[in-house]
């Protein structure tokens, strides 16, 4: 179905005029910029369409990898330029103290140097997407901390453009992106009503709507996972609760392995079936970011992202990734079963100096390398600059 009441794409100008002149966050001024926004544009865009397989990567040891993300990650920012206009995204009194409209979630688009960001606008009845470039040099690897001694990032890393997505189904939540598919879990609307969209994101300053999407009406969609079964069938994962249901999660697989000829109906698995291994708590939290990790050897694990801190009123609380491992059942290419969800570990986050809180954004990223990668962001927008942080491990 796409999007009924949009996409729009907005910003200081559009896309291409950002080629040609950008926003300078610090004295408010426009200076030339189009030889270092135009090949980050370009480099983006053909390291997403040549490798597709690398930005769907797989981990050869998923509990390993994840045993080796650092406690504490590094700092990035990046400037808001216009794509945010101002109150909004702040805890300013005139925002109604950001109580009505923060961040919901943190990816990066394929292997390339782009970041896209969720946001939901209570107060203007508005789910958007927000579109970061950070650095000119792609690796495949880690982005790494781009504040030099000033503690200020480049003056060409910024929101590049916001897209608005819906006015009705206006809270946008936690993302997911499978190689050049972006999927983004909505709700809204009175009664209440969820879907999940998929986005083209081979340029990923430009998200493209696809003509497919799983339509939850009378449920929510807080967060969605997303991956490609062995037979290449595409599963998703979609996290829900506080609908006249308990937390729970719907597995859809899609008819074919063309994302374009739709779902089947869900299977659901509730949380208080979760297992644990030995040593981990029978919990399964109210997570703001999962992600689907598939291992070299076919097993299937969960990654969910959270906050200890029971509300926005009471930060900050303690940041943890959990790790689960899904067993879909004897054959899941026939058809789906209720799954079997075990904790089997968790690791506490440091999000140091505001630069990130798990219960606003967060996304789990493999790169290159075969390694998992954490990005979290804050709620809202620090002055003229919106806050993040990296959790990679080094280099083996």
């Amino acid at each position: 179905m796409g999007f009924p009441n949009g996409p729009s794409l907005v910003a200081a100008s559009t896309v291409a005029s950002f080629t040609r002149q950008m926003f300078y966050p610090r004295t408010g001024s426009r200076f030339l910029a189009a030889t270092a926004v135009a090949c980050l544009m370009q480099h983006s865009v053909e390291t997403l369409a040549q490798s597709s397989e690398r930005s769907a990567a797989v981990v050869v040891d998923v509990e390993a990898a994840f045993a080796r993300l650092p406690r504490t990650g590094v700092p990035l920012a990046v400037w808001t330029a216009e794509a945010i206009p101002s109150p909004a995204y702040t805890t300013r009194l005139d925002n109604r103290l950001g109580f009505r409209n923060h961040f919901q979630s943190v990816v990066r688009a394929g292997s390339g140097n782009v970041l896209v960001l969720s946001g939901s606008d209570a107060r203007q009845k508005r789910s958007s997407l927000f579109i970061a470039g950070v650095g000119e040099i792609d690796t495949g690897g880690p982005l790494g901390s781009n504040l030099g001694a000033a503690r200020r990032p480049p003056a060409t890393d910024v929101v590049l453009n916001r897209v608005d997505l819906d006015s009705i189904l206006w809270h946008a939540g936690g993302l997911a992106v499978h190689g050049h598919v972006l999927a983004v879990p909505l709700y809204g609307a009175d009664p209440i009503r969820g879907r999940v969209s998929f986005l083209d994101i081979t340029d990923p300053l430009t998200p493209r709507p696809l003509a497919v999407s799983i339509e939850r009406p009378g449920r929510k969609a807080y967060a969605v996972a997303m991956t490609v079964l062995a037979d290449q069938h595409y599963l998703v994962a979609v996290l829900s609760a506080r609908d006249g249901l308990g937390r729970r999660l719907d597995f859809y697989r899609s008819h074919s392995a063309a994302l374009g000829d739709g779902f089947g109906e869900p299977v659901t698995w509730t949380a208080d079936a979760v297992e644990a291994r030995e040593g981990q708590d029978e919990n399964f939290a109210d997570f703001q970011n999962i992600s689907l990790v598939r291992q070299a050897d076919g097993r299937l694990f969960l990654i969910g992202l959270h906050n200890t801190a029971p509300s926005m009123e009471v930060l900050p609380g303690r940041d943890y990734a959990d790790l689960y491992e899904v067993v879909l059942g004897a054959d899941p290419a026939r058809e789906l079963a209720v799954p079997r969800i075990t904790k089997i570990a968790n690791h506490h986050l440091v999000c140091e100096d505001g630069y990130c809180n798990l219960d606003a954004a967060g996304g789990v990223h493999v790169d290159a390398r075969g390694e998992l990668v954490i990005y979290g962001a804050a709620f809202w927008v620090d002055g003229d600059r919106l806050q993040l942080t990296e959790f990679a491990a080094p280099d083996l």
